[in-house]
């Protein structure tokens, strides 16, 4: 999934989070991690430490988009760390609870124009994406999807009711399209 840039688009930080969270856009991933560390791999060396820092042994970065490479490699109860890690970040919550937003104008082009710029939560328990409202939840309060070939669909969840939260993990998922 991407938007549509071209070069020397200038983006925000923000629009660049809320392509990568809410649509999985791996050129935002990219850049991101360049714009934090200097570089993909340096970047990608701090999520291993990261993950490392939180005592997970079941999980080893390769890239910052998730994309297949056999190095790559997490488990359902690491990733559930990592998100109640990332739910920490009020920024995450509110963009990965996000139902709809609108890539702002670049330094080249008007929001309108930039083909992908209003983006939907992927994510169908949020905002029913491709569903209508079918599986719209009002206590799930956040999540990501993923899909990939090799992984197939995944899913992280955060939902609160009756003062508990949790968070579900879903790997190697088959979704209703596949």
């Amino acid at each position: 999934n991407k938007i549509s840039v071209v070069a020397g688009d200038q983006l925000s930080v923000e629009d660049c989070l809320y392509s990568l969270l809410l649509v999985s856009c791996n050129q935002a991933a990219n850049a991101l991690a360049e714009h934090t560390a200097g570089s993909i791999s340096a970047f990608v060396d701090m999520m291993n430490e990261r993950v490392a820092q939180l005592g997970l042994k079941d999980t080893h970065f390769m890239n910052p988009n998730g994309l297949h490479n056999d190095d790559h490699y997490t488990s359902a109860y690491d990733m559930a760390c990592i998100a109640r890690e990332a739910w920490k970040n009020p920024s995450f919550q509110k963009i990965c609870g996000t139902r709809t937003y609108q890539v702002k104008s670049t330094n080249k082009r008007k929001a309108g124009e930039i083909l992908g710029g209003q983006l939907l939560n992927h994510h169908q328990m949020i905002n029913g994406y491709e569903t209508s409202s079918r599986y719209e939840k009002d206590y799930v309060i956040g999540g990501k999807t993923g899909y990939t070939s090799m992984a197939h669909s995944t899913l992280v969840t955060f939902a609160e009711k009756d003062g508990m939260q949790v968070v579900s993990v879903i790997m190697k998922g088959n979704s209703p399209k596949q």
